[in-house]
């Protein structure tokens, strides 16, 4: 696929969507929305296990979810850059709600839920960026790490901005961030998608021209 000098030049779209594609990191404070939701006599909608257990229901659905994108969909059909826009517009729209805060609070908890969907882009990406990358193993390893150390640095400090404790469950800030990363992404899917593509006719040029040189050679070494 070319060598990694000519990879790189692409690459950041790679390593930029870690920290940004998934958007999923709204769905850590389910709970705090959860505690803040009372009965008419003021005492708490839920109890604690139920706290505990509601939270774990996105977390199966975000397993469900990207067994279903990346172990099958995308297998049986070899494509990635499809089910990474169906996924984009689960997230945007999960974000949406979270944004809008509806007052129906079973809509608002969709939107919960299908935030933590968003866990799935990483993993269509890690096996987008290992199939074309197969013959680049220091290039797919430097990616992976540089994206997962970006994704921690952003996780160590924007929820501190974004999602302030003295603000929830109504957070001035929140989701808004996020929709911001989940519309850019949709660019850095399509960066990716041309730079492989770019790449892929790179290196078929380069067998063809090749190819006519080993045959001359074959042809000249045959007649002497």
């Amino acid at each position: 696929m070319g060598n990694s000098a000519e990879i790189w030049t692409w690459s950041p779209e790679i390593v930029l969507h870690g920290p940004i594609g998934g958007n999923f990191l709204p769905s850590n404070y389910y709970n705090l929305w959860l505690k803040s939701l009372k009965n008419p006599d003021g005492t708490a909608r839920y109890t604690v296990a139920m706290l505990n257990y509601l939270p774990i229901i996105g977390q199966a659905a975000q397993f469900g979810c990207g067994r279903s994108f990346t172990a099958v969909l995308a297998t049986i059909f070899g494509k990635r850059l499809p089910f990474l826009l169906v996924h984009s517009v689960i997230n945007i729209t999960s974000l949406s709600i979270l944004i809008v805060r509806p007052q129906n609070e079973k809509l608002y908890m969709a939107g919960w839920y299908m935030n933590y969907t968003g866990a799935v882009s990483m993993m269509l990406l890690c096996s987008w960026a290992s199939e074309h990358l197969a013959h680049e193993p220091q290039v797919r390893t430097m990616l992976f790490a540089s994206g997962t150390l970006f994704a921690y640095i952003l996780s160590a400090f924007v929820p501190i901005a974004a999602f302030p404790a003295s603000e929830a469950p109504n957070w001035r800030i929140g989701a808004k961030l996020y929709m911001g990363f989940a519309i850019f992404a949709i660019f850095l899917y399509f960066g990716i998608y041309f730079g492989f593509r770019w790449e892929k006719k790179r290196a078929k040029q380069a067998e063809s021209l090749e190819r006519p040189t080993s045959t001359g050679e074959e042809s000249e070494s045959s007649s002497k």
